[in-house]
């Protein structure tokens, strides 16, 4: 599965959904389950390489922006919600985190956390072959997220539509 081949099934879950995220992890889990097993495996790792690809120090600040404070399990689902809205989507967000606002409707934006679709690729696996999805088979993940450090009281001037958008006045 290529990479090109994983977005393709990030969209076709979420027209299967009907762009409806409580059902997206159920899309998804029911698209990898036409795959073989290997195909889910290369999509695992699609997947796992997106969220390294996102473990940046701007998206954790829209993390936090959002959630009004963020955590690290917060940040995760944060990262996974934004893999979900697809390819364009997601390389827009990581050139600048303030086009996610372009990326998602306001009901979306309210909540843009997702606790379940993380999960789906290693449980497709495990239903497909019976056994874990091997953990040496996908890309580690760093300790600490890339980029420049913030602090929360200067991310109204750092971010100042995202800012507006999660506090308006």
């Amino acid at each position: 599965m290529t990479r090109e081949d994983f977005w393709d099934q990030i969209d076709t879950a979420r027209s299967a959904a009907m762009f409806d995220r409580a059902r997206l992890a159920e899309a998804l889990r029911d698209e990898l389950l036409e795959l073989d097993e290997d195909e889910v495996l290369e999509f695992a790792r699609h997947f796992a390489d997106c969220r390294v690809e996102s473990y940046r120090q701007e998206l954790f600040a829209a993390a936090w922006i959002a959630g009004g404070g963020a955590a690290e399990d917060d940040f995760s689902d944060f990262r996974d919600w934004l893999i979900t809205l697809g390819r364009e989507a997601f390389d827009d967000v990581l050139h600048d985190p303030q086009r996610i606002l372009n990326h998602a409707d306001p009901v979306e934006l309210r909540d843009p956390f997702d606790r379940a679709v993380g999960r789906v690729p290693a449980e497709a696996y495990e239903e497909l072959t019976g056994e874990p999805l091997p953990s040496d088979s996908l890309r580690p993940h760093p300790r600490e997220p890339t980029g420049r450090k913030w602090d929360p009281a200067g991310l109204p001037r750092r971010y100042p539509k995202l800012w507006r958008a999660y506090n308006p006045e």
